[in-house]
C-alpha cells in the first residue's frame, strides 16, 4: 500500500519531531511504502531556510520530494496561495492508495481534486493545525485569506475528502467558524508522541543530569521552543527568578526571539539557576525531556507539551479545554501570571518521593494518550 503526505500548506522539515515526521516515520515502519511531497522550505538550527527542488530518501525510509513554487507568479503571492510546479505528476507518478493532506489552505487543492476525481478509489484525508492562536492575526490573514482563498481551496475537494481531522478543539472550532466544515465531519486527533520505555527515561535522566551537572535532588523545569512575547518566555524567567529556591533550575532550550533576548538575558546573568542551551537536535531535546520534571508552556500551545508529557514531564500549560485532561493538579494549569508564580512556589522543596509519583503519572497518561502507532492506526480504522 502507498501512502502519499502532501505537506504543501504545512511545512516538513527533515530531522524533527514534528507530527508529520513522526506519522510518515510510524507509517514505514509498519510496513508501508511512504511518500512525502513538500516545499523546499525547512529547518535548520531553529531558522526556516531554503532548500533547492530535490528528491531523496531519509533516514525513516521515507521517500520525499521538495517541489519548488510556480515560477509565473510573483514569489511571495506564490507562498501565499501555496502553488507548485509539476505536482499532478508527481502525484500521478506515486499513484497512491491513502493521500494525507496535512492542511488544505492551499491551491494545490485543484489538483489533487482532479487526481480524485479520476481515482475514487483512492482515500483522502485532511488534517488542520490552524487555530485563532497561530492564524487569522490581522485582517488580511482572517478575511482574504482564511475566509476566501483558503475556505475556496476546503470546496474544491471537500466531496472527495473521507475524514478532515483537527489536532485540537480549537482546531476543529477554526475550521468550522472559517471554512465552513460541518462539525460531525471532522475528527479530533490529538498530536502524536515518540514512547520509550520508563526504565530507558530513568537511565537518560540520570546520564543528562550527570553531563549537566544537576542533583537528582534539583528540581528542573524546562521551557522550549522559539521563545517571545507569544510564549512570553521573559515573564516565565521573571516569574521563576522571584523564586527564592537553590534546588530549582530552569532550563531555557529554543531560540530566544530578538524583542525579548536582551531582557531575558540580563536575567540570567543575575541568576545561575537559570540556564539558556540554545537550539538543540531533536534527539538532544528528548534528552533533556527525559532529564526535566516539569515542562513550562502556560501561555501558548506547542507540541513539545505532548512529547514531554509522554517522557514524564509534569506540565505547567494554558487552563483550556485542550489540556483539562493532561494533568492530576488543576493548580498546573495557567490563566495569568500569578497561577505560574503560585506553581513554582508550590513545588518548591517537594520531595523527589512525591515527585517522582507525579512525573510516573504524566508518563502513563501521556503512553495512553499519544501513542504515535495508535494514533497513525487510526487513519486506517476510519477505511
Amino acid at each position: 500500500m502507498k501512502i502519499l503526505h502532501l505537506c504543501l500548506a504545512n511545512f516538513f522539515y527533515d530531522d524533527t519531531n514534528y507530527q508529520e515526521n513522526l506519522i510518515t516515520k510510524q507509517n514505514a515502519e509498519d510496513g508501508y511504502d511512504t511518500f512525502v511531497i513538500a516545499s523546499t522550505e525547512n529547518l535548520t538550527n531553529g531558522e526556516n531556510t531554503q532548500t533547492k527542488a530535490n528528491k531523496y530518501i531519509n533516514k525513516d525510509g521515507v521517500t520525499v520530494e521538495r517541489l519548488e513554487y510556480v515560477s509565473f507568479l510573483p514569489n511571495f503571492f506564490a507562498k501565499k496561495i501555496r502553488l507548485y510546479k509539476s505536482l499532478s505528476r508527481e502525484i500521478a507518478n506515486i499513484n497512491p492508495n491513502i493521500i494525507v493532506l496535512h492542511g488544505a489552505q492551499t491551491l494545490s487543492t485543484i489538483a489533487i481534486a482532479k487526481f480524485m476525481k479520476k481515482h475514487n478509489n483512492v482515500k483522502l484525508f485532511v488534517d488542520n493545525h490552524a487555530a485563532e492562536y497561530n492564524s487569522a492575526q490581522n485582517f488580511l490573514s482572517k478575511y482574504i485569506l482564511h475566509r476566501c482563498l483558503y475556505r475556496m481551496c476546503f470546496k474544491y475537494i471537500d466531496k472527495y475528502v473521507l475524514q478532515y481531522i483537527a489536532i485540537g478543539e480549537y482546531e476543529k472550532k477554526f475550521m468550522i467558524e472559517n471554512y465552513k466544515l460541518k462539525s460531525e465531519h471532522i475528527k479530533i486527533i490529538r498530536l502524536p508522541a515518540n514512547i520509550k520505555t520508563f526504565k530507558d527515561i530513568e537511565e537518560i535522566n540520570k546520564k543528562i543530569r550527570n553531563i549537566y551537572n544537576y542533583s537528582i535532588n534539583d528540581t528542573i523545569y524546562v521551557h522550549s521552543g522559539k521563545m517571545g512575547f507569544q510564549k512570553k518566555t521573559n515573564k516565565i524567567v521573571e516569574q521563576f527568578h522571584l523564586l527564592k529556591d537553590s534546588n530549582s533550575k530552569l532550563i531555557l532550550v529554543g531560540k530566544l526571539d530578538e524583542d525579548i533576548k536582551s531582557e531575558v538575558l540580563n536575567i540570567i546573568k543575575s541568576d545561575m539557576r537559570i540556564q539558556y542551551i540554545g537550539w538543540m537536535k531533536p534527539s538532544d531535546l528528548q534528552d533533556i525531556l527525559c532529564m526535566a520534571d516539569f515542562i513550562v508552556q502556560p501561555y501558548s500551545p506547542t507540541i513539545t507539551i505532548q512529547q514531554a508529557i509522554s517522557y514524564a514531564c509534569v506540565p505547567v500549560i494554558p487552563k483550556n479545554i485542550e489540556y483539562k485532561d493532561y494533568v492530576d493538579d488543576e493548580a498546573l494549569l495557567i490563566e495569568n501570571d500569578g497561577d505560574l508564580n503560585n506553581v513554582f512556589l508550590k513545588f518548591s522543596g517537594i520531595e523527589r518521593k512525591t515527585l517522582d509519583k507525579l512525573k510516573y503519572s504524566s508518563y502513563i497518561r501521556g503512553k495512553k494518550l499519544f501513542s504515535i502507532k495508535e494514533i497513525a492506526n487510526v487513519y486506517f480504522n476510519m477505511i
